[in-house]
Order: structure tokens, then sequence, then C-alpha cells
């Protein structure tokens, strides 16, 4: 679908394009890859037994999905994990993600005798509703240099409620107390609070998770690229109404 629309948008723009050469026409790869813009999945599919047992027996999970470095700050989400576990021995956390702090986070998981952490590696994009559709809460604790939420909008997506840091490129997707809850960076019991609040309310979290499945479809393909195309157009025509009150000069 994603490349269907991408390239009725460049044909499009190819059309709005001709004879003007001050504006060129994108490649439909690169196009692919800068345009911020989230695939509306269906989370709910693919899951294999195996998954099902191990993700779906009752228990709370919380995800966090992302690359194991620093600015990530999956440490101060395992940090208030700990906490989180001790209150509510019914719930898990599942690391979607490898890097290279990934040994260090499990032997740190292990010392402070927390069992219910699932270091599930990388996994495919293809895979990663199954993980979604199994999470009550999402959450992605980015220290910064964040320039857009892309996470939290595939969280949102699927229909859940997110707990984010406070940092610019998470701002501009996720509304606080509206489709999630964003708490200070690098601060573990802020991290707590805000998911042991939500653990507590049900209600809350699907009524957030709702509401950030229709956020996440502003920044669907279809949406994007109608908004791509309104643009444009706008400026065809003030181009075709500039080349007329030219021509409307030259005559006078």
């Amino acid at each position: 679908m994603r490349k269907v629309l991408a390239s009725l948008l460049i044909t499009a723009l190819a059309a709005v394009c001709a004879d003007d050469s001050k504006w060129s026409i994108p490649d439909q790869e690169k196009f692919l890859k800068t345009a911020r813009v989230v695939e509306i999945s269906d989370a709910g599919k693919g899951y294999t037994k195996s998954q099902k047992a191990m993700l779906d027996d009752g228990k709370r999970n919380l995800l966090f999905v992302g690359r194991l470095e620093k600015r990530k700050g999956a440490k101060y989400l395992l940090r208030a994990f700990v906490g989180i576990h001790a209150r509510h021995p019914n719930t898990r956390l599942i690391v979607v993600g490898e890097g290279g702090l990934r040994k260090g986070y499990e032997r740190a998981m292990k010392a402070a005798g927390v069992e219910d952490v699932v270091f599930a590696g990388f996994v495919p994009e293809a895979e990663l509703p199954r993980y979604y559709a199994s999470a009550d809460i999402c959450c992605s604790p980015a220290t910064g240099h964040e320039s857009f939420g892309i996470v939290l909008l595939e969280a949102m997506a699927s229909g859940k409620p997110v707990v984010a840091s406070n940092i610019d490129g998470y701002a501009q997707v996720l509304t606080h107390g509206v489709e999630g809850l964003l708490v200070r960076p690098k601060d573990p019991d802020a991290i707590a609070q805000a998911v042991e609040q939500l653990l507590n309310s049900p209600e809350t979290r699907m009524a957030m998770g709702e509401k950030g499945r229709l956020r996440a479809q502003e920044f669907s393909w279809e949406r994007v690229a109608q908004r791509v195309l309104s643009y444009y157009e706008r400026l065809l025509y003030e181009r075709a109404e500039m080349q007329r009150l030219a021509a409307a000069e030259a005559e006078a």
C-alpha cells in the first residue's frame, strides 16, 4: 500500500512540476524513507501458539520498542520496572530491540531479582504488530534527539496508551492526558508513577488507546498523501494565476 500511494503521489507531483525547472520530482525510495507517516496495521493478527502462551497469559504487559542505546533511555524504564513489579507482581516488561547495552541490562535485572523482563531482541517490522497487540501500556523513555515520535504513533495506531518522555519529538505527537502521559526525561520515579496510574485504571487505558488510534490516523499514508496533493494543487493554481497576470500585464 505504501509503495502504491507513493507512486501515485509522485506521478501527481510530476504533473505539477512539469515545465518548471525550479521544482524537482522526489525519488520514490527516498520519499518512502523520509515521509512521516504510519501504516495503520491490523495489530491483532499473526500470533503463534508459543507467542500467545508467552505474552497473553493474563499478565499486564509493558512494551518497549527501540535500540538498546543510551539515548533511548531503556535503563530508566528498567529501573522503574523494579519498583512497578514489586507493587504489581502481575506485570511483565517486554523489551524489543538490540544494541550494545543489552547484556548489561540483562545482568542488572538478574541482579535485581526481577524475572518478568523479556528481552525479545530484534523483531522484524512485520512481526511488531503482534507485540503491540499484547501490550497494555507502551513506554518510550528516550532522553532526547528524537525528531519525530514514530514509535509512539505505532503504539497509538494499535490502540495502546503511551507513557513517554516529555521531549520535543514526542510532545508534537502525543498530548499529555489524552493519548497517554508525558513524564520528565531520565526519571524512573516519574515513569513508575505514570505507568501505575494507568495500571490502576483500565478505563483510562481504554479511553487513551481509542484517542490514540484516532490521532494516529492523522498520520496515515492516505491522509498525508491527500495533504501533500492539496498543497501542490494550490501551488499549481498559484503558478497559473501568476502566469495569467503576467500575460495580462504584457498585453496592457
